[in-house]
């Protein structure tokens, strides 16, 4: 059943159909509960919410997936490079500890405990991380934990105006765009496409090709796969282009699975697609029936299964690249918008 309600709206949302009266009534009324919510969140912020580093928030406009958990591993390194010391925060979507209380990670957290992104992130940054559906108390106890802390990133939070933000960046997937651009639920959009105009950045996932992006102006990355590594054996890798002409079972529970399985169908793979809403579980039986086929799930998906192990079974890491003159740009604005911070 949720797997036809996704299919149905984002068929609705990126497709030629028109949303009908019905969801275009419920997108207003959205609107209201959003600037009633909007202007609450903002009226309950103060100086008193400043914390003693900077804070860069990470985020969209849309739902689903627009590239942002690489760009914030890309941030991390580049943010290290100009002497920052990198604590991150995030919701833990999916996390059964981050539903009741902020939580920092450890070495033993799991995907189920904080959430598959935070458990990616912090496995492969090794940077001091806390989940917590309050950002504000989720990034207090990561500075007492860590006082060496010179910098917070927010995954995700543009909408959460509570906390505190000195940088936004806004990720936008270039081929999905922002959709027939209505609110929720009759379109993609959480906010209204005006507040493109209020944030610091723009990065654009890929060629700018929609239409919906003609008036946007945005440095582009892309995301570049790197070798397969076998699922919990990470020491064994694999080119992807070993599979050329190979029929693969792939899966992916991202908020944009059709991006994933066209980056493998570009390398001559014939693919199997299984689909699941984003930060889903494949079940246990999935595994046991195609423990003999070859398997590629995303990283993201990776770090959901600790205990399953498999000949054939991988996954692909993929990694942000900017042209030379973008990435300079971006750390250029980075830096001025920090030291301003720095300055206050």
């Amino acid at each position: 059943m949720r797997n036809k309600l996704e299919n149905y709206f984002t068929n609705l949302w990126y497709g030629e159909k028109k949303p009908n009266v019905l969801l275009r009534g419920l997108s207003k009324a959205f609107d209201t509960v959003r600037l009633s919510r909007e202007k609450k969140l903002k009226k309950s912020y103060s100086v008193n919410h400043q914390f003693s580093v900077p804070v860069i928030v990470v985020g969209n406009i849309s739902v689903g997936g627009t590239g942002k958990t690489p760009v914030v591993l890309f941030l991390i390194q580049e943010l290290r490079k100009l002497g920052y010391t990198v604590g991150v925060i995030s919701r833990g979507y999916g996390g059964s500890k981050s539903k009741q209380h902020s939580v920092v990670l450890t070495e033993s957290s799991t995907a189920e405990e904080v959430g598959d992104e935070a458990r990616m992130i912090h496995k492969l940054a090794s940077v001091p991380f806390a989940v917590g559906s309050n950002r504000l108390e989720a990034a207090q106890m990561l500075l007492d934990q860590n006082p060496e802390i010179s910098l917070i990133l927010s995954d995700d939070g543009l909408q959460h105006y509570r906390l505190q933000r000195d940088v936004e960046i806004l990720i936008i997937d270039g081929q999905r765009g922002f959709g027939n651009q209505h609110l929720l639920p009759a379109g993609p959009l959480r906010e209204p496409l005006s507040r493109v105009d209020s944030v610091d950045m723009v990065l654009v996932n890929g060629e700018a090709t929609h239409e919906s992006l003609i008036d946007v102006h945005g440095m582009q990355f892309d995301l570049q796969s790197k070798d397969l590594k076998k699922l919990n054996s990470e020491a064994e890798v694999c080119d992807l282009k070993w599979f050329h002409g190979k029929t693969v079972h792939a899966f992916a529970g991202i908020g944009n699975p059709e991006r994933f399985f066209t980056l493998l169908e570009s390398m001559g793979i014939e693919v199997m697609r299984h689909s699941l809403p984003d930060h889903a579980l494949m079940p246990k039986d999935f595994f046991v029936e195609h423990e003999n086929d070859i398997l590629i799930m995303t990283e993201k998906d990776a770090v959901k299964y600790p205990y399953i192990f498999a000949e054939n079974f991988w996954y692909l890491p993929v990694e942000v690249k900017m042209n030379v003159d973008d990435q300079a740009k971006l750390i250029e604005v980075l830096g001025v918008k920090l030291r301003e911070r720095n300055d206050l």
